[in-house]
């Protein structure tokens, strides 16, 4: 078996994303004090790629995400 071209291992990313109530008073109460909410994007995944392999990754709604596809 040939050495892997891409290695991951346990990759984690996570989005802090501002969260409100709606309304005026809730907008300007989020100007000073912002409530925010932790989004886990991808928790602690593994992967190789070898060579010759494509590899394209998908979302949970099963479009391609912003990295498109990778080709090794």
């Amino acid at each position: 078996m040939s050495e892997s071209v891409v290695h991951v291992s346990e990759l984690t990313k996570v989005f802090n994303v501002p969260e409100r109530e709606p309304g005026l008073r809730a907008a300007a109460k989020a100007l000073v004090r912002r409530k925010t909410r932790d989004v886990h994007a991808v928790e602690a995944i593994s992967f190789d790629i070898q060579p010759g392999e494509v590899v394209g990754f998908l979302g949970p709604n099963g479009a391609r995400t912003d990295s498109e596809h990778c080709r090794a």
